[in-house]
């Protein structure tokens, strides 16, 4: 019986101690459970792929994340091979080693990024971070992988690293002088080849201040201060060939360039430095300072010619004018510009000389035309205009250079010749017609009058008109002669000593013979001698007595006094009341072909040319002569020759 309980209460006592185990079991079974509850639910919680994996790389679970973004289902991947997982679709490699490396060493993987094509999500780049997991209930490690897709990362990090190395490739192989300096000691942090070779330094001046150490001769240059301006204020600095001067092994060098430099900003737009971007132009720079020295003597030259030289584009527009054109117009070289050339020339004109350029712009070659232009006292003056095309070497019209020659003076000339040959024909006609009359009138006479004492024919006065007439017209001819003679510097004087009364008596008794109506009254109030032609000195008189005659129509009364001044001089004035002299032409009726204008001008011969001539005979006898006149008062000429004593 004892044996009987003894054995029951040990059967008892095992029962109780199984109950017990299974309780601790059950219990452990639970906690398992919920801690491998609580596992799922943080993996799941997680938002970046989680894989935990056994030592035989057998995936034991996955997140919800992992299946999301790898597009895969659970039951493709639990309990299966990594490799195999998802049909292969996780034959990655490089992961095999990995991990295996992982279980060997113990020692966790960090970004480990590694490239794959999945069918479902296409070429991903991940990156990859491995735990070794403490041993489970079974004695065995496990692994924690998380995977981290970051292709787009990638992406973003490739297309910065082929940005920089662009960026890079740029300022390293650019023929262009770059360097970027920092802070406001503009310490170099990049610098190329170029600008080192510029600087005659070596790489080693990278991390140094450039003014302090690497460039001092900058400073007195003044380049700090612009550094520091750009610095300051945040303004880019442009220069155009401009000087600095390099210090190479020891040597100064000059150079000319083309630079900016430009202000280097943060993120948050704080300047943070100065970029620097130069070239050198010493050789176009020292072209363009020869051409500037040549623009300057063509410019010095073109203002010392008279002439009026102009500089335009293909397009006519006048860029430069001399300073003869200035003196002309009265404008000055902005003015010109902005009035343009049309504002110059006659309205007439215009036409004439746009026709030309067209014409001159179609054949390629230049144009002369002769064109009136408007000077500063507001008078139109007819100039030469000679335009020629610039052209390159390809035979491009570059520009036009146009000169300009005032031939006012020889239009008024050819003018007053043509108005001359005809006052000679109408001059020369009048007197050979007049004769040619007489001397028909006088044929037909005796003709007629046949039986008749010539005596009782009109001889006489006949004959003193023809001689007045033939007087007249060797007058003329006389004055033509003389005339040529003087412009060809051939009037030769005969000299001698004489008595200027006589010759003055003679003159008007000579006058007075073909104009006896003419009142002349002689006055002499002085009498003496003079050095010179006889002649010459009565022809210049008897000039003076008829003109007088000539331009008094009304009254002939006509003075001619013989005087001495108190310098002693010897005048001889000869003084009518006729139609006068406007003061404006005293000047002007001594020159060559100048008659005075008057109510009936074309009832006045002559060629204008007396007191021309008269001028000319009296200079050449070292005196002068002078008029005194008025309008409707009548004229006054004063003839000053030295005395002999």
């Amino acid at each position: 019986m004892k044996l009987k309980e003894e054995r029951l209460e040990g059967e008892l006592l095992g029962e109780i101690s199984l109950l017990a185990e299974n309780k601790r079991l059950r219990e452990e079974i639970l906690q398992l459970k919920k801690e491998k509850e609580d596992l799922h639910r943080i993996l799941d919680n997680e938002k970046g792929p989680l894989l935990l994996i056994g030592e035989d790389f057998k995936v034991i679970s996955a997140n919800k994340a992992f299946y999301e973004t790898f597009k895969v289902v659970e039951e493709e991947f639990r309990g299966i091979s990594l490799a195999e997982s998802g049909s292969g679709r996780w034959n990655i490699p490089e992961l095999p080693g990995l991990l295996d490396a992982l279980k060997k060493g113990k020692e966790p993987v960090n970004n480990f990024e590694v490239t794959h094509h999945f069918k479902s999500i296409g070429t991903r780049t991940l990156c990859l971070d491995a735990k070794l997991l403490p041993e489970n209930s079974e004695g065995k490690n496990l692994i924690f992988l998380k995977v981290e897709d970051i292709t787009e990362n990638a992406q973003t990090q490739t297309e910065l690293r082929e940005s920089i190395h662009r960026y890079n490739e740029f300022i390293h192989s650019s023929p262009s002088f770059i360097a970027i300096l920092t802070g406001r000691d503009l310490i170099v942090e990049v610098v190329n080849d170029a600008m080192l070779d510029n600087w005659g330094k070596g790489r080693d001046v990278v991390g140094k201040p450039l003014i302090k150490e690497v460039l001092p001769e900058m400073a007195e240059q003044g380049m700090e201060e612009i550094f520091h301006q750009v610095y300051d204020t945040g303004e880019p600095y442009h220069a155009h060939e401009m000087p600095l001067i390099h210090h190479r092994d020891g040597e100064p060098h000059l150079g000319y360039f083309d630079f900016v430099y430009q202000p280097q900003r943060d993120l948050q737009g704080q300047i943070v430095g100065v970029a620097v971007i130069a070239n050198e132009v010493t050789a176009q720079a020292e072209l363009h300072k020869q051409l500037r020295e040549d623009e300057r003597k063509f410019r010095q030259m073109a203002d010392l010619i008279p002439d009026k030289i102009s500089n335009g584009d293909p397009n006519s527009y006048i860029f430069y004018y001399n300073k003869s054109w200035l003196d002309f117009s009265g404008y000055s070289q902005e003015e010109l510009k902005i009035l343009g050339w049309q504002k110059l020339v006659h309205p007439q004109d215009i036409k004439k000389l746009e026709e030309l350029y067209v014409v001159a712009i179609r054949k390629g070659t230049g144009f002369e035309a002769e064109i009136r232009f408007l000077n500063k006292k507001r008078k139109y003056k007819w100039h030469l205009v000679r335009a020629v095309q610039v052209k390159d070497e390809e035979g491009n019209l570059k520009s036009w250079l146009c000169a300009s020659t005032e031939i006012h003076k020889f239009k008024q000339e050819e003018k007053r010749k043509e108005d001359f040959l005809k006052l000679v024909s109408h001059e020369l006609k009048t007197p050979v017609t007049s004769i040619k009359g007489y001397v028909q009138l006088l044929i037909r006479m005796m003709d007629s009058t046949e039986g008749i004492s010539i005596d009782s024919l009109p001889l006489r006065s006949s004959l003193n008109r023809i001689d007045s007439q033939v007087s007249r017209l060797t007058r003329l001819i006389s004055e033509m002669l003389d005339l040529s003679r003087v412009e060809e510097g051939r009037l030769d004087l005969q000299n001698e000593i004489f008595d200027i009364n006589d010759i003055v008596l003679e003159c008007v008794q000579d006058v007075k013979y073909s104009n006896p109506n003419a009142k002349i009254e002689v006055h002499q109030q002085a009498q003496f001698r003079i050095l010179g032609d006889k002649d010459r000195l009565g022809q210049v008189i008897i000039n003076l007595v008829t003109n007088a005659i000539k331009y008094s129509p009304e009254n002939k009364k006509i003075e001619v006094h013989v005087l001495r001044n108190s310098q002693g001089e010897g005048l001889v004035c000869v003084k009518d009341q006729g139609i006068g002299i406007d003061k404006k032409d005293h000047h002007n009726i001594f020159k060559r072909f100048f008659r005075v204008s008057g109510n009936n001008e074309e009832t006045y011969s002559g060629f204008g040319i007396g007191l021309y001539l008269a001028r000319e005979i009296i200079q050449r006898h070292n005196g002068s002569i002078n008029v005194k006149s008025e309008p409707g008062v009548g004229s006054e000429f004063i003839i000053k020759l030295p005395v002999i004593e």
